[in-house]
């Protein structure tokens, strides 16, 4: 590929590829990140909102001398989300990692849930910073601006019937034990956690998809005809 991409370099060339690729070239000695390139543009920017992973190493290694993100999150999930995908756009804009922790991180923690009054107001002050120093990269549009013929969305939910085994499956793992006193006592209190109501929330999801998706299948249908899932 490496050749056919070099040979009509010197054109207009536009090369569309994939997070996992640009990754698997990191170490590559004739990879793509070995080229120049006029304008690199990232679709889904929080891809790379993990600055210490091997696809960030790999996308800052890019040659471009223009770079964009596209993101359907104006503003990341946390302030590591904005300092990865700055590194990006601007390398070096805001210093290194311990630099930024120290100076915006560090101060919305600390003020986080707090009533400290100088705490609130240097959190303030370093978001008010933050703000103005990401304004000027920042090219927001929303569908009104765009003007878009697009009709209105139109959500249909189809209900699709259990097969007998499915109908089975789930019968036996939730209504027989959710029948026990001291089940739903437990999965009320405090005592079972986020991770345990998720857990339970999936094994009901796996046997609306396919019975075998089930962990716990073979405990308890021994007397289930597995034929006829």
């Amino acid at each position: 590929m490496m050749d056919h991409v070099k040979s009509s370099i010197s054109c207009k060339t536009l090369i569309i590829t994939s997070y996992p690729v640009i990754r698997n070239e990191l170490n590559k000695s004739n990879s793509l990140l070995s080229l120049h390139f006029s304008c690199c543009v990232l679709d889904e920017g929080h891809f790379i909102r993990n600055h210490t992973s091997q696809l960030h190493h790999a996308v800052c290694n890019i040659q471009a001398n223009h770079r964009i993100v596209l993101s359907g999150t104006p503003i990341q999930n946390c302030l590591e989300d904005i300092y990865a995908i700055f590194q990006f756009i601007a390398p070096g804009y805001f210093g290194d990692y311990d630099s930024f922790y120290d100076f915006y991180i560090k101060p919305l923690s600390q003020a986080y849930h707090k009533r400290n009054r100088t705490l609130r107001r240097s959190a303030n002050e370093r978001i008010e910073a933050l703000n103005q120093a990401v304004r000027p990269f920042l090219l927001r549009r929303t569908k009104e601006d765009v003007h878009l013929e697009l009709p209105e969305k139109t959500i249909s939910d189809i209900i699709c019937p259990m097969t007998d085994c499915q109908e089975s499956v789930y019968i036996i793992c939730f209504f027989v034990f959710c029948s026990l006193k001291a089940f739903r006592e437990w999965i009320n209190s405090q005592l079972a956690d986020e991770a345990a109501r998720k857990q339970i929330l999936q094994q009901s999801i796996a046997i609306a998809t396919h019975p075998y998706l089930c962990t716990y299948l073979d405990s308890f249908l021994y007397s289930i005809d597995k034929s006829r899932c």
